[in-house]
């Protein structure tokens, strides 16, 4: 769901001063967090010297660099030849990892999941949807395979043969949609890259590479080992999703992610739903790019993709069966369908998405403040959401304009009502479902946050959900809520980001840089902003913050789902 590119006025733009000014912040910025993650670049030098020996890790380092520059040439003066040798050694390495009839097997779940999502797009929209529209529909038929698992689970008529019966319908009833969207959505390569960009996207692809080589072999990560591949397995061996006590209290939660990959588990176990788990988070770069374009503000899209493929928490979570990317893609989706405003029903898809992401990690919740602000923005244009004021404002006597908050006519706030409550209702659509499973399986409709309504009421106003991290900054070890004052502040608050970056032994088990830099790095990008857009972004930023900053347990993974939307 987009709309054309909307080119900017002349008088929006930064002057060239300004724009010098913000690169040269953006670099310092990004050279004094580098410096900081020097003595862990360090420790992992003098790992791989005790492995293999000084002699072979500067052979390898000098072999990675020349191949880096050489693929990085390449793609400079052939991005099309280079796409297609990607593609052929993607599809090559499935051979030797076993996985050469998982494949075919997963592409063929992708499909019908596309042309489920058209489906669904067309009876919410009455409309078909375009050729661009492939990572918002993909993401729709996600949402609606997992529900589907879901309900049929709940009407005993899981199972393989079940599966088969509905993608034979779907493949027979939309067959001819496949045409169409390959025709719309054909990709377009340009004859030659600037030398920046062609480094850019080098990272990327390799990057990529990297984790679709690990995705092709068994998934060895502790949460899902722990619950997330049980509950998949689960799923398939019950024929309905359950409950599972005797797991972790996560598995209590609603889990619509796992419901669909447990159709690829349907059809060849663990291989092909990893390939499935894999795509669906690669998804969340095109959402990406199409939320750019959806903002009308030129952007250089491999520096975009850069952002999210430096990420480390997100390119883990594509070769390891963890939900919380792909909840950034449903996030990301529900933002391309409010800036959509060429679509008559963009807020109840926008809800869709959204009730999906909640269904797949609760904390998606925390992208509700964003989304309302886009949501109510949205009405004027979303070249005013990207931080354009070209649009006519009232001027009262003395020639100062008007316009920027104040409310519109009656109409328009009935459009808005009208809005919001599509969205409502679309939400309520995809995460209605998973509540019902919870009031019928445990007895409450908000399990396992609380067993009852004066239950949770008790437990938020007493803290038990809400408590600030405890820690003892002096020994750098977690201690207990028992024996120590909890830290508050907002010295405390702004702490925490740099610690959990720099510091994460404090709170994982990783190590520390394991969250990676990038995100504090994307920071800079609000210099040069506006003072309006700037207390805008503040509005859409602190209130999921302060709450995040509250918890018991602070973990970067719950803000993932904002990350790819923030970005942007």
């Amino acid at each position: 769901m987009t709309v054309p590119a909307v080119a900017p006025p002349a008088n929006a733009e930064p002057s060239a001063r300004v724009a010098r000014i913000s690169s040269i912040v953006v670099c310092v910025w990004a050279g004094l967090i580098l410096v900081r993650t020097a003595p862990l670049s360090a420790d992992y030098l003098q790992k791989v010297n005790l492995l293999h020996g000084p002699g072979v890790t500067a052979f390898a380092l000098a072999a990675g660099a020349l191949l880096f520059a050489g693929f990085a040439a390449a793609l400079r003066v052939a991005p099309r030849a280079v796409a297609i040798l990607c593609t052929l050694t993607a599809t090559l390495l499935t051979i030797p990892s076993g996985n050469f009839v998982a494949l075919p097997v997963a592409l063929l779940i992708l499909l019908v999941t596309l042309l489920l999502g058209d489906a669904v797009f067309r009876v919410v929209s009455g409309e078909e949807a375009r050729g661009n529209d492939i990572v918002p529909l993909f993401a729709s038929g996600l949402v609606a395979g997992g529900l589907f698992v879901l309900v049929m689970g709940e009407l005993r008529a899981l199972g393989r043969w079940s599966l088969i019966a509905a993608a034979i319908v779907i493949l027979a009833v939309r067959f001819r949609r496949i045409r169409e969207l390959s025709r719309e959505s054909k990709l377009h390569f340009p004859e030659r890259l600037s030398w920046l960009d062609s480094f850019t996207l080098t990272f990327v692809i390799s990057s990529l590479l990297a984790v679709w080589v690990i995705a092709l072999t068994p998934d060895v990560s502790w949460d899902a080992l722990m619950y997330h591949l049980p509950e998949i397995r689960d799923i398939v061996i019950r024929n309905r999703v359950e409950m599972m006590p005797d797991l972790l209290p996560q598995t209590l939660f609603w889990r619509n992610h796992e419901a669909y990959l447990s159709i690829g588990y349907f059809f060849g176990g663990e291989r092909p739903m990893r390939i499935l788990h894999f795509f669906a988070g690669v998804a969340t770069f095109g959402a990406i790019v199409l939320l750019a374009q959806q903002l009308g503000r030129p952007v250089r899209l491999p520096i975009l993709l850069l952002a999210i493929a430096a990420y480390p928490f997100g390119m883990y979570q594509l070769r390891a069966t963890y939900v919380d990317w792909v909840c950034g893609l449903l996030v990301t989706s529900a933002a391309v369908a409010l800036l959509d405003r060429e679509r008559r029903a963009r807020a109840v898809m926008a809800g869709l998405f959204f009730g999906g992401a909640i269904a797949t990690k609760i904390f998606a919740i925390f992208a509700a403040p964003a989304l309302l602000i886009l949501l109510v923005k949205r009405g004027r244009t979303a070249r005013e959401v990207a931080g354009h004021s070209d649009v006519p404002r009232s001027t009262k006597p003395g020639g100062k304009t008007y316009g920027a908050f104040i409310p519109g006519s009656s109409a328009r706030e009935r459009k808005h009502a009208r809005e919001i409550g599509g969205f409502v209702l679309g939400a309520a659509l995809t995460l209605g479902p998973w509540l019902i499973w919870s009031h019928t399986h445990s007895g409450f409709f908000l399990a396992p946050l609380a067993a009852d309504g004066p239950s949770l009421v008790s437990r938020i106003t007493g803290g038990y959900y809400l408590v600030s991290p405890t820690l003892d900054h002096s020994t750098s070890t977690a201690i207990t809520e028992e024996n120590s004052r909890p830290a508050r502040g907002m010295n405390a608050m702004l702490r925490l980001p740099w610690a959990l970056t720099f510091e994460s032994s404090r709170f994982e088990a990783f190590g520390n840089g394991y969250g990676g830099v990038v995100a504090l790095m994307l920071l800079a990008g609000v210099f040069g902003w506006s003072f309006r857009h700037f207390v805008l972004f503040l509005v859409a930023v602190l209130p999921p913050l302060v709450v995040w900053f509250l918890m018991y347990d602070p973990s970067s993974r719950y803000l993932m789902p904002l990350y790819p939307l923030y970005a942007a």
